[in-house]
């Protein structure tokens, strides 16, 4: 039978027999056979020889299996001939083992149960017997929960494909955000990759697929000017709770959005004015203690108690598992919105033209940067604030670096009190003490 180069058109336009069925073999993967009936339906199979002896495996109907689908599934039963492997003898031991746990399932903490073989059950015992015990191991965990485990979770990972990997990763791209998609390209190669190791699929969708270039690394330099941070105070405090006390947290503190944000009852010590941020948590390995300015102590000591763990939390979720606050993006616009209409109001006022207003882009994590850019202008020594944004040590080194892991922690209260000072003289406060700058 002659082989054709098979495309959708021609597949969908494929009449069929008056009586029987016909096969069309495919001319791009030798095997691949689209099969027709008399009542016009088309099923995908692959031919193959092993031990001497010709067979056949169905792939499933067409258009639920798509040509590149089916292609796709051809392939893979080849390379398994290519080994000595009946792929259709793996297929019926794999269709065996799901019917026996068809009614086993693997319970989330959030509250979904997902059966044995779906994409969620095999990522939920990733995340338990791989990921729990790494530093960075929740991070991992709130990619995967964002990205994919709500389309995927209740799909058998089996029939995740290519396609629908391309799918996620173009739409990271699309979005602006290259990095992220190489950083979840990764993911989940280490995922499929894991899954094979414990027999729960044969090959990998990620096998030749490339990842996403990652966009080239740009430094930021976006500071809040005074009348920005100002405005971010006051549009801060009419948001509310979580996210409003979350924001001014952030600027108080100079600490990075996932920590503050995974913020736990447990850590904080307000006596002794003392956030200490355990190691597993931190970014650079090590437990960091933060020293907690008046502003901070009177924001944290009115907050509602929504979890006995978490400090910042959407609120009562039942029986379900707190989590730390996630929806920076939407939080993030309103804060922006508020903003605008704050700076608006007062260039009116001022007989301004409030059109002209407006707010340059500008990240949370620039928070960051202003809170080091505040202590600059207060003259903090620099490696106090160093110190205080837990960077690496750059002007120890050594045996001197590790022994002085936890000094200068009284130069950066003095600190950290001066930019409380400084942020309530500007939003209009009363602090206990004029603003000063540091020395020394």
């Amino acid at each position: 039978m002659a082989r054709k180069n098979l495309t959708v058109a021609s597949v969908e336009r494929v009449r069929p027999p008056k009586s029987g069925r016909v096969e069309m073999l495919d001319a791009i993967v030798p095997g691949l056979a689209l099969r027709v009936t008399s009542k016009g339906g088309k099923t995908w199979a692959v031919r193959y020889r092993i031990d001497g002896k010709q067979r056949r495996m169905t792939l499933g109907p067409f258009p639920r299996i798509e040509l590149d689908r089916a292609r796709e599934k051809a392939r893979d039963a080849l390379e398994l001939v290519d080994k000595g492997i009946d792929p259709a003898e793996e297929l019926k031991v794999a269709k065996e083992r799901q019917t026996a746990q068809r009614r086993a399932s693997v319970t989330d903490p959030e509250g979904d149960a997902y059966e044995a073989g779906t994409f969620g059950a095999v990522v939920l015992q990733f995340i338990k017997r791989v990921q729990s015990d790494k530093r960075r191991g929740w991070e991992f965990e709130r990619i995967v929960r964002r990205e994919i485990l709500p389309d995927w979770g209740h799909r058998p990972i089996t029939e995740i494909t290519k396609r629908d990997i391309n799918t996620v990763l173009d739409g990271l791209v699309d979005a602006g955000k290259p990095a992220a998609a190489n950083r979840l390209h990764a993911i989940i190669r280490r995922i499929f990759n894991w899954a094979i190791g414990r027999g729960e699929i044969l090959n990998s969708p990620c096998v030749g697929l490339e990842a996403p270039a990652p966009a080239a690394k740009k430094s930021r330099d976006r500071v809040l000017s005074d009348d920005e941070i100002r405005a971010m105070w006051e549009a801060s405090g009419k948001m509310g709770w979580p996210f409003g006390q979350f924001f001014r947290l952030l600027l108080l503190t100079g600490q990075r959005r996932e920590e503050v944000a995974g913020m736990e009852r447990s850590e904080l010590n307000l006596d002794e004015a003392k956030w200490t941020i355990p190691a597993e948590r931190v970014k650079m390995d090590r437990e960091h203690d933060v020293p907690l300015s008046a502003t901070a102590i009177e924001i944290l000591d009115d907050l509602p108690e929504f979890d006995k763990k978490l400090v910042f939390t959407s609120g009562p979720r039942g029986k379900k598992k707190a989590n730390p606050i996630s929806g920076w993006s939407r939080s993030k616009r309103r804060l922006d919105e508020l903003m605008l209409e704050i700076l608006r109001k007062e260039a009116e006022d001022r007989g301004d033209d409030p059109e002209n207003i407006e707010i340059a882009n500008w990240r949370l994590h620039d928070l960051r940067r202003t809170f080091a850019t505040g202590l600059a202008k207060l003259n903090v020594p620099l490696h106090t604030t160093s110190a205080a944004l837990n960077h690496a040590p750059s002007t120890l080194m050594g045996v001197t670096a590790i022994y002085n892991r936890h000094a200068y922690f009284e130069e950066r209260r003095h600190a950290h009190d001066a930019w409380d000072a400084y942020l309530r003289q500007l939003t209009g406060g009363k602090p206990d003490d004029k603003v000063v700058a540091l020395h020394g």
